[in-house]
């Protein structure tokens, strides 16, 4: 399913994201 890869895509994004600003 392409849409799994999707929101896979998008979790890591905010997974990274999140991690950036609690390193800050």
């Amino acid at each position: 399913k392409p849409m799994y890869g999707a929101n896979v895509i998008i979790f890591e994004g905010i997974l990274t994201f999140y991690n950036a600003e609690v390193l800050k």
